[in-house]
């Protein structure tokens, strides 16, 4: 199990709607959640655990999670960091 943290750019002025996104994200998985941040309210950040095989596997699964999310809303933009972690270490995935 790996615990995956993500940002979602928008590149627009709009403020993430994040009551949706979080509606529709994963209701039924309590290790899911999404949020923006004060100072970056046009960002998403997401934070969900996945099944992966791997350090390699476990970004790209952060990486459908956020697509994912994103599409709830749905908000335009793209993944901009994905960080996969256990307890042995982490990987961080950028564009």
């Amino acid at each position: 199990m790996y615990a995956v943290y993500g940002r979602w750019e928008q590149g627009s002025p709009r403020p993430a709607d994040v009551e949706q996104v979080s509606a529709a994200f994963r209701p039924g998985d309590e290790s899911a959640c999404v949020w923006t941040e004060p100072d970056e309210p046009t960002v998403l950040r997401l934070s969900v655990d996945v099944e992966a095989g791997s350090f390699e596997h476990a970004p790209r699964l952060g990486q459908a999670a956020l697509v994912e999310a994103a599409s709830a809303a749905p908000l335009p933009g793209a993944a901009s960091e994905v960080v996969a972690m256990t307890d042995d270490g982490q990987a961080v995935w950028t564009p």
